[in-house]
């Protein structure tokens, strides 16, 4: 719960009004405490966890906050005695038998079995394949047995409830010039612009005036009154904080200028009537919706800001955490609040989501906050006491007002800034780039922090994670500068279940494709135009969107070995490669400068991490692989040319110029060129793998 606050003497307080603003006690970390797990409770009588002995319902001991008596529940009218059900789907067994996914037929499956009285809610083709129910409780036990039995269905797990508690919110009036709030202000920020960079905040909708917020398409998944309007103030003080303009008046945000979209999962009417509380589904509905806007604009940096949470008594991850994962592999920058009830982060979801950025908070003295979630998923921290910044002219009827408030929800929104800044100078970073780059600048500076957590906030200052050099763009299995050109045969960009959802080839110019026969598993996206775009075929594919779509250019950045060379192990002056090497560790890899020509004459075997740094052209006339937990990167200011029939190359490519593959060759990893990527060859095959950041952290250092 928000503390009151003193005003500074510039200001002019008109009155404190507290409002009851609810937040998630068990889904809800929004400014205020959450609730513990109670004990377990079967839904029908029946013991279901103990019969759980394939694994399939997961969060069995959470099935009792699923349960709804007779309640008009949003996202579609609850049955009387019901249960919330989020089911997933065995997409690969479902692909195979019926050669489609169909989530639909799955679900009718279900509703046509009239006692169960299935209701359907949601959805989800994006963040994975499944739906969310309503489901009758007396059958419960009847219904999940019956899903167990089917091969289908992956999982299922209660759609949790949340709970209300009231959150405070101290308004002052409004100020005649501009302020840059102590949080702001602390970590360095307020003078930069984020005008290319998505924010969405998912929370209470938004509502001030466009003039102190760039405020772009939202979304309202309660369906009550009011669409995206802000009735309490949580959503528009984030967005606030986060991103308001600086334009001479208010406050200034850490990142002016971002584009706000409002998701608004929370109406501000819980408290007010007794529709019912918010489930997990729908929080899970805003991930989807992120996704697929990420999808089909993949060259758009984007950032949400979640600041819900729910203490669930486990480790183990949820539907909602699995789906922010999902997000997350797509390109998307997930910022988190650590949750306000002083317990380890660990157990709460979604803060405990280690592939995101999870926040805690400390106060004006640059201590540690008691009311905080700490521990060792607590990625940063970031001021949330005495938080001024804007009200909801909604909450508060007039829109010149500030309001201050404290939580690790206004703690992310300052992170979710900073991520932000570092988007709008690099706006291909990935999610995990951001991430480092906010970690590896970020001050080791607050007091009184918990065993296991950290001390250091987050800096977006003088050398700060804004002015960081970050790695060339490799969220593509093909990427070029110029076109990606099937001449011949039936090349393949397959995925190659190394997490990512989809296998997807960018052409800064043209994506053509002279024979059929060519397969992709994935998106095709160009910047000018594509030839048979119906080679495309995503695994993952959102409805809607088509398989190859028109995309802004990227920089493809103009990679120079001679500029790393004083960071090589070993140098040669050109020469070939063949048997097996010994390279270094991923904390420490070996790196070798290659001043001219390289070319891989025999069969090379890898064992370890290495970089080539190569100043002339690499040929592969050979196989090049790796054994064991080893990663190779070759990065040439010449082109590569693959030249052997039958070879493999497990590598990370990278060439200022061409990479042609003139013979049957399989990739394992990705390959940027500056130019062309060309395909000369049938039986060409690309199993795309990410690039790992041991081949990229000594050449663009990142870490601590």
């Amino acid at each position: 719960m928000a503390t009151p606050t003193e005003f500074p003497e510039n200001f002019s307080p008109v009155h404190a009004l507290w409002f009851a603003l609810f937040l998630v006690a068990a889904l809800f970390g929004v400014g205020c405490d959450t609730v513990g797990v109670n004990a377990p409770a079967e839904a029908d009588g029946t013991s279901i966890d103990a019969e759980n002995s394939d694994g399939k319902l997961r969060h069995a001991h959470l099935m009792h906050r699923a349960v709804r008596k007779a309640v008009a529940a949003r996202g579609g009218e609850a049955p009387e005695n019901s249960v919330g059900l989020i089911v997933g789907l065995d997409t690969y067994k479902i692909l195979d038998r019926y050669g489609e996914l169909d989530t639909q037929k799955i679900l009718d499956r279900y509703q046509e079995m009239d006692e169960y009285r299935i209701l359907d809610r949601y959805e989800y083709d994006h963040v994975f394949d499944g739906f969310a129910i309503w489901a009758d409780e007396d059958h419960l036990g009847d219904l999940i047995a019956a899903m167990r039995a089917d091969d289908e269905i992956d999982w299922i797990e209660p759609d949790i409830t949340v709970e209300i508690h009231p959150l405070g919110i101290t308004l002052s009036s409004g100020m005649s010039s501009e302020t840059t709030p102590w949080g702001v202000a602390r970590i360095g920020a307020g003078t930069g612009d984020a005008s290319k960079v998505e924010l969405f905040v998912i929370d209470t909708g938004l509502s001030h005036s466009q003039n102190d917020l760039r405020q772009t398409d939202g979304i309202d998944f309660t369906e009550d009154i009011g669409g995206t309007a802000d009735f309490r103030g949580h959503g528009t003080h984030i967005a606030g904080t986060a991103a308001a303009l600086a334009n001479g008046h208010g406050v200034r945000g850490v990142a002016p200028g971002a584009n706000i979209h409002p998701l608004r999962v929370l109406s501000g009417f819980e408290a007010d009537d007794d529709s019912g509380p918010i489930e997990l589904s729908k929080a899970i509905a805003a991930v989807e919706y992120i996704t697929g806007e990420k999808l089909r604009k993949p060259n758009t940096p984007m950032v949400v800001n979640f600041s819900l949470g729910a203490d669930i008594g486990t480790t183990q991850y949820n539907a909602l955490d699995e789906a922010i994962v999902a997000s997350i592999k797509t390109g998307v920058t997930y910022v988190l609040a650590a949750g306000n009830d002083g317990i380890d982060a660990s157990t709460v979801t979604p803060a405990h989501v280690r592939e995101a950025i999870t926040v805690g908070a400390y106060d004006p003295n640059d201590r540690f906050a008691s009311f905080s979630n700490y521990g060792s998923v607590v990625d940063l921290l970031a001021p949330g006491v005495d938080v001024l910044s804007l009200a909801s002219h909604h909450a508060d009827n007039n829109s010149e007002r500030m309001a201050i408030m404290s939580g690790t929800s206004m703690s992310a929104a300052h992170v979710s800034g900073a991520a932000a800044l570092v988007l709008q100078t690099h706006p291909h970073a990935s999610p995990t780039q951001v991430a480092r780059a906010l970690l590896s600048t970020a001050q080791a500076t607050i007091a009184g922090t918990p065993s296991t957590t950290t001390n250091r906030t987050v800096w977006v200052g003088e050398g700060g994670a804004s002015d960081q050099k970050l790695p060339p763009f490799f969220q593509y299995a093909l990427t070029a500068g110029d076109d990606v050109k099937a001449l011949s045969g039936d090349l393949r960009v397959l995925n190659d279940g190394s997490g990512a959802s989809n296998a997807s080839v960018f052409a800064n110019d043209r994506l053509f494709q002279r024979h059929s026969g060519s397969h992709f598993e994935g998106f095709g996206y160009y910047g000018t135009s594509a030839n048979r775009p119906d080679a495309f075929h995503p695994v993952y594919n959102p409805t809607g969107l088509p398989s190859t779509m028109q995309q802004n250019r990227i920089d493809v950045p103009s990679f120079r070995a001679q500029d790393f060379r004083h960071l090589a192990t070993y140098e040669v002056s050109g020469g070939s490669l063949a048997g097996p090497m010994q390279l270094g560790t991923q904390e420490n890899p070996l790196i070798l400068y290659v001043n001219g020509n390289l070319r891989i004459s025999g069969a090379t075997q890898i064992n370890g991490y290495g970089i080539f740094l190569v100043t002339g052209t690499v040929t592969f006339d050979a196989s090049i692989t790796t054994s064991g937990n080893a990663a190779l990167g070759i990065y040439a200011n010449g082109a590569m040319r693959m030249q052997a029939s039958g070879s493999e190359i497990e590598a990370q490519l990278f060439s200022r110029g061409d990479i042609i593959f003139r013979a049957p060759t399989s990739l394992y990893g990705t390959a940027t060129a500056g130019d062309d990527v060309q395909i000369e060859s049938s039986g060409v095959v690309v199993h795309y793998r990410p690039a790992s950041p041991a081949l990229t952290e000594p050449l663009w250092p990142m870490g601590n």
